[in-house]
């Protein structure tokens, strides 16, 4: 049987292999897209090629290679919006069975099972397949291999890892092959590489930089002609932009000077006005927070504002940005940690007027001052009406900006002109707030963009659509002869290259808009520096890898008979993957009560912070701790903090009195069910670590015995759990012979104490089901009583 399942793999490999011969050939790639795909295909590898150089491109050939009846593979990693282009892609290049998205919604248990006997490519969700893999509905032997796709993304998550490693478990002869094309991710750490490859099970690295030799050859075949348009910014532009740079810079000088453990390489202007900044200090300031003073909690409130504001200077309109400045100014000194200190300074007033001055002209008047609405143009509003009225004559134009926002006031501004997208934006934002301002008469109004000059060959796309591929669709579908990018980004410049290099008979020209001496040039620049300095960090660390990145350390775990029980809910979290990590089995099921059942005495509710401060308030956990006293002897409350928050109460959005509150239920639930125990973990790591302690010389939990715990059960055995009475039960808990479940056993046989006190010896060992406890509690229920103390005398 062993024999014909290699035979039907290797067969199934062989076949791979022709079939990627063939796709070479009828497929348009690049060069440097057949070797990355033909060395992926030979290794178990990790590919992290640069920004915009078509790694969907590879995406797809691996899918086309590998969608087989004899092969079983499963995608990881890959977003909605993603799968549903993927498909589209595969339907437009001539595959009529293309692979399916499996979900709970679309497929039940006997769909999936059949699904996964018919093979091909699958894309599955994480918390399905770790039940499918646990259940052995999919037997990892019979998976052929995995492809992660935004390998840079599965490293953060521990559902995918724990599915790789319940994979190699069983598996160690299937492929596994991840792709990512953003490099930075790998380099935060140091030696990240070497730690995430043994998690991913990889053990080569695939590199393809823009300056790789082969992309070089590629793209410098045919390029396209660049024109760059460097706009200049409005005197007012200017001074807002100097003024915020100045209020960024004291920010962060003041969060340094004040707090000296922040230490944070990364807290510097040129990486403040990166896109990522503040998802990666979060990794050093969550844990910290609880430490910081409230002057640093409030710089850092602060520098995330004055961020919004200057990505807003050249991506707003006046009218627009003047709103967001109001609605941050009014809000300054209305945040739980106090009025900011950059609102009282002289850059702050500079910022405000400048601002309010590009969307109102001052009239003084005898009684009132009256503001006449005058917006400043755009100049990239201008500059682009004038590249569209250059290049339309020419054939199709492609226009790419950043958000879908934009693209709207685009077109409307293109259709109508800038006074009606500045009056609409007024009506919308200003028309209840603002007094005393007088609108120019229309007709007086000269318009630089007149009506209906939008042509219907241009064609205006957002990287923000629900579509992430638009760009790349759109250039396809239209075969532009013009492309201009309104907002410049380094996977937009390249992913035009690569389309030039794939049509050449199609020249594009070009066109990039950028402010001069602006946070946009800056940005792009920093992006480019950032990239390339990632991959020669990369190539060096590629350099000093041993030759044979091996992972079987990764599995050399005794495992032994250790097994918990898991609700199949929890496989949303971290946990799971951790404590199987440790060497312990885990059975998914569907528990009516607790998450996880550690030995047949100890049921442990895990509870993060803010869900234990929702569920004290609404009374769940104390139902919940009810119902874990009933079924066993040690009900454990575990409070899981994550691994980016800090291991205390003070949470940065909780105020003192829900502090205290917290903790005086909690004191209330620990009084109210004397047996309940309180687990405190720091992180999932620590926890998975205290349940390997639990467990330790402790018998192991039964499944079957977990699943009959349902609610239809509690209510055949007596009605709600509210029955029976909470201080009846602890009084019973204290006499001699009396277990938990036997003294349910009496509440429902006795209506009250008195006959079970005079009950016949042969129905209480009924009852006990024990001859000893029998004993032990009639001794102590019938015996005589011997009074302790002196006797008080009368008075």
């Amino acid at each position: 049987m062993a024999e014909n399942k290699i035979s039907k793999k290797e067969k199934g490999l062989d076949k791979s292999k022709e079939n990627l011969a063939a796709l070479v050939e009828a497929t348009p790639l690049l060069e440097y897209h057949k070797e990355a795909l033909t060395e992926i295909i030979d290794k178990d590898a990790l590919l992290i090629t640069a920004r915009g150089l078509g790694i969907h491109e590879i995406l797809h050939s691996l899918i086309r290679v590998y969608h087989a009846p004899e092969n079983l593979v499963i995608i990881l990693g890959t977003e909605t919006d993603q799968e549903i282009w993927i498909r589209h892609r595969l339907e437009r290049s001539g595959m009529k069975n293309t692979p399916k998205w499996i979900t709970s919604d679309a497929f039940d248990v006997p769909a999936r099972t059949k699904l996964y006997k018919e093979g091909g490519v699958l894309f599955v969700t994480s918390r399905i397949l770790i039940g499918d893999l646990l259940h052995k509905r999919l037997p990892a032997e019979h998976v052929t291999g995995f492809i992660i796709n935004n390998a840079e993304t599965v490293q953060h998550s521990q559902q995918d890892m724990f599915i790789l490693r319940l994979y190699r478990d069983k598996n160690r002869t299937g492929f596994v092959k991840a792709l990512s094309s953003c490099a930075a991710a790998f380099t935060q750490d140091f030696m990240q590489l070497n730690r995430i490859m043994p998690k991913l099970f990889v053990r080569h690295l695939l590199l393809y930089p823009r300056f790789h030799q082969t992309v070089k050859d590629d793209l410098a075949v045919v390029s396209p002609t660049v024109y760059e348009t460097s706009v200049p910014l409005t005197t007012l532009m200017e001074q807002i932009q100097f003024a915020l740079m100045e209020l960024i810079e004291i920010t962060i000088r003041d969060i340094k000077k004040l707090n000296q453990t922040l230490n944070i390489e990364e807290l510097n202007t040129n990486n403040v006005l990166g896109k990522s900044f503040f998802a990666i200090i979060r990794t050093y300031i969550d844990p910290q927070w609880h430490l910081l003073s409230s002057r640093v909690r409030r710089s850092i409130g602060d520098l995330r504002n004055l961020k919004k504001m200057i990505d807003g200077v050249t991506c707003y309109d006046p009218v627009t940005y003047l709103h967001l400045l109001r609605q941050i100014w009014a809000h300054r000194s209305h945040g739980h940690e106090g009025q900011s200190d950059w609102a009282m300074m002289d850059a702050a007033e500079s910022l405000y007027q400048a601002a309010e001055r590009r969307v109102f002209r001052k009239k003084e008047n005898k009684k009132d001052s009256i503001k006449t609405l005058k917006p400043e143009l755009c100049p990239k509003w201008l500059a682009l009406a004038e590249l569209l009225r250059t290049c339309e004559p020419q054939g199709a134009v492609v226009v790419l900006v950043e958000e879908e926002r934009i693209r709207k006031q685009l077109e409307e501004y293109l259709c109508l002109g800038e006074e009606r997208v500045h009056r609409t934006a007024y009506q919308k934002l200003f028309a209840e707030t603002e007094e005393n301002v007088d609108f120019p008469e229309e007709e007086r109004v000269k318009t630089t963009a007149p009506e209906n000059s939008l042509s219907p060959t241009t064609f205006l796309v957002s990287v923000s659509a629900s579509n992430p591929f638009a760009f790349e669709e759109l250039l396809v579908e239209v075969r532009p002869r013009s492309v201009i990018l309104f907002d410049l980004h380094l996977s937009a410049v390249r992913t035009v290259e690569v389309y030039q290099a794939m049509f050449p008979q199609t020249h594009v020209e070009l066109y990039t808009l950028m402010y001069v001496k602006s946070v946009d040039e800056q940005r792009y620049l920093n992006a480019v520096q950032k990239e390339k300095v990632a991959f020669t960090t990369l190539i060096q660390e590629k350099a000093s890898m041993a030759s044979r990145n091996d992972w079987d350390n990764e599995m050399n775990i005794d495992r032994g008979e250790s097994k918990v029980i898991v609700d199949v809910r929890e496989f949303r979290s971290d946990l799971p993957s951790l404590v199987h990590k440790r060497g312990v089995d885990l059975c998914p099921g569907t528990l009516e009560v607790g998450d996880y059942i550690l030995t047949p005495a100890i049921c442990v509710e895990r509870k993060a912070l803010q869900d234990l401060i929702d569920s004290l308030c609404s009374g769940r956990l104390y139902r919940q701790a009810e119902r874990m006293s009933l079924h066993y002897e040690t009900p454990v409350v575990l409070i899981e903090f994550s691994t980016l928050e800090a291991f205390s109460f003070k949470n940065k959005l909780q105020s003192e009195m829900i502090q205290k509150k917290t903790i005086t239920r909690l004191v209330m639930l620990t009084i109210q069910f004397p047996k309940l125990r309180l687990l405190w973990s720091p992180t999932p790591h620590a926890t998975a670590e205290l349940f390997e302690l639990l467990k330790t010389n402790k018998p192991q939990p039964s499944l079957e015995e977990a699943l009959k715990i349902t609610e239809k059960e509690l209510k055949h055995e007596g009605g709600s759990l509210d029955r029976f009475n909470s201080k009846t039960m602890r009084f019973l808990e204290a006499l001699p012979g009396v277990g938990t479940h036997t003294k349910f056993k009496i509440m429902r046989r006795f209506t009250t104490l008195r006959d079970l006190f005079l009950a016949e010896e042969d129905v209480l060992l009924d009852v006990f089901e024990s001859r000893d406890k029998t004993a032990a509690f009639i001794q102590a229920a019938r015996g005589p009583f011997e009074r302790r103390g002196k006797k008080r005398p009368i008075e």
